[in-house]
């Protein structure tokens, strides 16, 4: 894998993207739904064949869902389905992606990284990572983003300096045009009186926005979607095999082909779930669903609803 970049170069990228990408969102949101709508590539059925609600939105267990359509050819973003899209929710460790992203544009890739004994007590230490070993950024990135260890995801915060990472975490998404969107950590765990929290909405932007960078698609998103890879120490030492949390990118018969994903899951947020498939025409589409009781069970309910709610050319 190529370095991480360190300059500006990514994140202006990605915001010049948004901003050209915003203005379609402004003027087609919610053209596209399942009761109708005049599209350019996709067009709703009248009676989605394998709708599981006969017309109306999917039944999930999510407190708030979407999807959303972007063809990266034509720079347009469409609705396709959401629920309670601009309510403020926790998102737990789909954090992680903004700490990917933040990591990978600020930390050289083999910056050598030493575990502190605060990284490496964070809550829900997955054991991998090992107390006074020194790691690369890039492993820790992968490590982050792959079995969502919070060790790190801190680790990496903490050597750029914490509170100036999470300043960099909220000025990026500012800069994306999520503004519903805050972190007070670099990790999605709950704090004692806050959390991190966005929209349905906000974290579609955000994404879109990754994929409109072609730095983003060669070195980001082959991580989210590996399901395992393995890591060790600099020195050697300290091998470790990381596995996915997102158990629905080694799953052969889901509906499309994914892209990348990132789960979370704590007391406050429930189960949380992003993921980015190819859409039945070559684009992307960008799932997300928060507050769930059953985030695979609703992504596929979700996905395949989606699949077959709409006729694509």
């Amino acid at each position: 894998m190529k370095e991480f970049s360190t300059d500006k170069t990514f994140l202006t990228a990605v915001a010049i993207g948004l901003f050209v990408i915003g203005l379609s969102f402004l003027f087609e949101y919610r053209i596209i739904n399942p009761n109708g709508g005049e599209v350019s590539t996709v067009t709703p059925k009248d009676i989605p064949a394998a709708n599981p609600s006969s017309g109306g939105l999917p039944t999930l267990t999510a407190q708030a869902f979407g999807t959303y359509y972007f063809n990266p050819a034509t720079g347009k973003v469409k609705t396709l389905v959401e629920q309670n899209a601009t309510t403020s929710l926790p998102i737990a460790s789909i954090t992680k992606l903004i700490t990917g992203i933040v990591a990978q544009a600020k930390i050289p890739a083999q910056t050598p990284i030493q575990i502190s004994f605060e990284a490496y007590n964070q809550y829900e230490r997955n054991g991998g990572i090992e107390l006074d070993k020194t790691y690369t950024a890039e492993n820790l990135v992968k490590a982050s983003l792959i079995e969502s260890s919070n060790d790190a995801a801190y680790a990496l915060a903490e050597h750029y300096g914490l509170s100036a990472f999470v300043r960099e975490m909220n000025d990026t998404v500012k800069k994306f045009g999520a503004n519903q969107t805050k972190f007070v950590n670099p990790t999605g765990v709950d704090e004692r009186t806050s959390e991190n929290r966005s929209t349905i909405r906000d974290l579609s932007i955000i994404t879109i926005g990754t994929l409109t960078d072609r730095a983003s698609l060669e070195q980001f998103y082959p991580i989210l979607r590996t399901a395992t890879s393995t890591i060790s120490a600099i020195d050697g030492s300290a091998v470790y095999t990381l596995k996915s949390t997102d158990q629905l990118i080694t799953r052969k018969d889901f509906p499309l082909e994914i892209v990348g994903g990132k789960t979370g899951e704590t007391p406050r947020a429930k189960q949380t779930l992003l993921l980015v498939t190819k859409s039945p025409d070559n684009g992307f589409l960008i799932s997300i669903v928060l507050n769930s009781k059953d985030r695979f069970g609703d992504m596929t309910e979700l996905t395949t609803w989606v699949k077959n709610s709409y006729l694509w050319q």
